[in-house]
């Protein structure tokens, strides 16, 4: 059973944790939080007290997804969930019911585009095709085909992310 842990966004809101092992004998002090970037998205975040020095060693931090929230697990460790832009609709969907209250502006934001996303790359189709023999001018002729159909994708899904709510 999972028991979630929201509105920890920094070091001064971590959720700390006391009595926490260093080596083999030392114990120590961690606070964990969820870092939220507007661009990347949201990291998780710890940092221990040094038992020898009483200073707080430098945070490790995770790498980026766009969207992650904190659990205590069934031994009271603390740990995280993410929705990644690999995830599938249905997961998406299950991750914003079980969630949706506790969302930042920043947050709900990923959500809207990678649903948005899923929702129109369902109707694009790609064709692997054979360029090892094309001329310049032909190279330069789907280079900008490509870039038009990337365009009007990104177009389609700025309009599907005002039809999504969250």
């Amino acid at each position: 059973m999972r028991k979630y842990l929201y509105n920890h966004t920094s070091e001064d809101t971590a959720y700390v944790v006391e009595d926490y092992p260093w080596g083999f004998r030392l114990r120590t002090t961690i606070r964990y939080w969820i870092e939220t970037n507007a661009k990347h998205g949201d990291r998780f975040c710890s940092q221990t007290i040094n038992p020898k020095s009483g200073k707080w060693c430098a945070a490790k931090k995770s790498t980026y997804s766009p969207v992650m929230v904190m659990y205590l697990n069934d031994n009271d460790h603390v740990r995280f969930d993410a929705i990644s832009n690999y995830s599938k609709d249905e997961s998406i969907h299950e991750f914003v019911e079980c969630h949706k209250e506790y969302l930042n502006e920043g947050q709900k934001s990923h959500l809207k585009n990678m649903i948005a996303s899923n929702n129109i790359m369902k109707h694009v189709k790609f064709e692997c095709i054979n360029t090892t023999f094309e001329t310049a001018e032909e190279k330069q002729a789907r280079k900008l085909e490509s870039n038009s159909t990337w365009a009007k994708i990104s177009m389609a899904i700025e309009l599907e992310k005002k039809k999504v709510a969250i």
